[in-house]
């Protein structure tokens, strides 16, 4: 019988017998076989022998197992890394038929009867070394697999271009801190930091030195911190560090350390060099607190502080202190920040005043929408759960729910049919739904400062495998927001509130969520929603709570 071809050398057989002349045959016959035989002649050399030479099967004679009433065998089988090698006895049929039960009992896999055959010995150890080269293969699969994984977790919390904790994964590690520092009163302080001008760095240097400048700041206040810091890309440039067990003193101290150290720090790349600064902004934990949120907005108004005040500096949080927004008493800068504020104040109130109209003017020449508005108020519901779970800033949160009210209004202002239409979409129907999205495109376009919605309701219609459209992007080219709409906008639309044709009961709806996860929807933020929705499911279960929920 010929070997498998894929049976290949290096493959190691243990020959365990007491170097009797009887097995001289038997030696032969092995050395026909794409495998180095390694002879064992002392039941206590066994392991120590196993271990230098990693085997693929193990031939022993029932005497040599027998000689400490197989303890050998048992302790091959009880140890990690030899419990699978399997172990076939030589034994004569009629001399040794008593020990047969006790061989198979300490875990021997088969038998070989002396005198051997050489047929039989052949086809014997082709199945059994078949079976190790599988064994071999399914481990390097495994390998790969583990290997992927790891990648696959390492992607999901840190920052692709600087290897530090990424925004989300940075959230849920700081509230970790944050509560147990609540709970046993120790100290804790947050830094937030800012790599001052930043934007001009890439507008005179390109992306690409912008993106060294990143790396390299990383790397340099990494080796400031210790192992228990919370070290973090917050977002483009600006970074936070969590410091358990830290009071103001000492985490100030950090802080002016880090902004010295960066201060002088010359940053090169092919030829180019440049310096840069960076403001910092510190807040220290109060037992008073009751959101992680908390620390984060007082670090964050520390930082506007500093940069307001000239940046390259640290400042600490002041209860009731604010910055004047009054052009020529601060800096240019300052100034620049403060106009800034005012625009987006007064972008604010234009966004407010046009959907108002939009709505107002939709709802004038529309049938009932009480079923929209509805919808609208357990989308906003889930929204800020959802929201409240990723630490979202208010901003963004706001735009969502101007997303939903402009997403809803242009079907009413459309006369979609398809909102009470029982059975399903025709041709023409299903075509109309699919230029939706660029309908709204155009709209945000039309009226530009609802820009912040337009990729949302563009792609919101994308799918994570990539077989949406309008543009079929796929994994994370579709835009979180887009994501995160597409995922609320299914729960809302299958709920009994909705205009949904067939409403579905909240574990239905739970159900073909899950199904949908790494498909329609991204699998991170369906295990974000399922477990809000599944905390506080009596909010969610449907949209008849006239809990007067604010929407903008």
């Amino acid at each position: 019988m010929a070997f498998p071809s894929y049976i290949q050398p290096p493959v190691n057989i243990l020959l365990a017998e007491f170097a009797s002349a009887n097995y001289q045959t038997l030696v032969d016959e092995l050395a026909r076989v794409p495998a180095t035989v390694v002879r064992v002649a002392d039941p206590k050399d066994v392991s120590a022998v196993i271990h230098e030479n990693k085997s693929a099967l193990i031939l022993m004679d029932i005497e040599f197992a027998d000689a400490d009433d197989f303890q050998v065998v048992k302790k091959l089988r009880a140890a990690p890394g030899t419990k699978f090698i399997p172990i076939i006895l030589l034994a004569d049929i009629s001399k040794n038929e008593a020990l047969f039960f006790k061989g198979y009992e300490a875990g021997c896999v088969d038998f070989l009867f002396r005198p051997v055959k050489p047929e039989i010995l052949r086809a014997k150890l082709s199945v059994h070394l078949d079976l190790y080269q599988r064994q071999l293969e399914l481990q390097e699969a495994n390998d790969v697999i583990r290997k992927q994984n790891r990648l696959l977790q390492q992607q999901a919390v840190r920052d692709g271009l600087t290897g530090l904790y990424n925004h989300i994964h940075f959230q849920e590690l700081f509230a970790h801190q944050f509560y147990l520092a609540k709970r046993h009163d120790h100290p804790f302080a947050l830094l937030m930091f800012d790599i001052d001008f930043f934007k001009e760095v890439n507008d005179s240097y390109g992306h690409q030195v912008g993106d060294i400048v990143l790396k390299k700041f990383a790397k340099l206040v990494q080796a400031e911190i210790r192992q228990t810091d919370i070290w973090a890309r917050y977002g483009g440039e600006e970074f936070m560090l969590a410091l358990p067990d830290t009071s103001e003193e000492g985490a100030s101290n950090i802080a002016e350390k880090i902004r010295e150290l960066i201060s002088l720090t010359v940053f090169s790349h092919k030829g180019t060099t440049i310096q840069v600064t960076v403001s910092i902004g510190l807040s220290i934990f109060d037992s008073r607190m009751e959101h992680p949120s908390e620390l984060i907005e007082q670090a964050d108004h520390a930082l506007y502080q500093a940069k307001a005040q000239g940046r390259n500096r640290v400042n600490s949080y002041e209860p009731g202190v604010k910055i004047s927004c009054v052009p020529g008493e601060l800096d240019e800068n300052a100034d620049l920040r403060c106009v800034r504020e005012r625009l987006r104040a007064t972008l604010d109130k234009t966004r407010a005043s046009a959907l108002a109209s939009f709505e107002a003017m939709v709802h004038s020449q529309t049938r009932n929408n009480l079923s929209l508005r509805k919808r609208n108020k357990l989308a906003a519901r889930l929204i800020n759960a959802i929201g409240s779970r990723l630490n979202l800033p208010n901003n963004i949160i706001q735009s969502f729910h101007r997303s939903f009210k402009i997403h809803d209004l242009l079907r009413l202002f459309i006369s979609d049919t398809t909102l009470d239409k029982d059975g399903s979409l025709d041709q023409a129907e299903r075509a109309a739904i699919q230029d939706q999205p660029l309908m709204l495109k155009e709209l945000t376009e039309l009226f530009d400062f609802f820009a912040d919605e337009r990729a949302i309701l563009r792609f919101h219609h994308e799918h994570y495998d990539g077989s949406g459209y309008p543009e079929g992007l796929d994994g994370y080219e579709i835009p979180m927001g887009a994501r995160l709409f597409a995922l609320v906008d299914a729960f809302v639309a299958m709920t009994n509130a909705t205009y949904a044709r067939n409403p579905k009961s909240f574990d239905e709806i739970i159900t073909e969520i899950e199904s949908q996860s790494s498909k329609q929807f991204d699998p991170f933020l369906v295990k974000i929603m399922l477990e809000v929705v599944r905390e506080k499911r009596s909010l969610f279960e449907g949209c008849d709570h006239e809990d007067g929920e604010a929407q903008s």
